[in-house]
């Protein structure tokens, strides 16, 4: 799952604001604690709920710059 963060980037949330102040398909930002309320019921994959930019630091792909998004992985107790 993952999620555009209103918690990370305060120029995304007015951007956010002026996008569905135009658009008929409005975008919804969620916080870290609104994200992992969603998954409350499943077990985290390692690292758990991060910002996606930083899902598997030791990755041979490299690194882009931050993403506002949460991200987590997580399966059925």
């Amino acid at each position: 799952l993952s999620h555009l963060a209103s918690d990370v980037d305060p120029a995304l949330c007015r951007a956010v604001a002026q996008w569905n102040s135009m658009s008929e398909q409005w975008l919804t930002l969620r916080s870290r604690a609104e994200v992992a309320a969603m998954v409350t019921r499943l077990d985290p994959v390692s690292p758990g709920l991060v910002p996606v930019s930083a899902w598997r630091p030791g990755a041979a792909i490299p690194r882009q710059a931050d993403v506002p998004m949460h991200g987590i992985v997580a399966r059925k107790f």
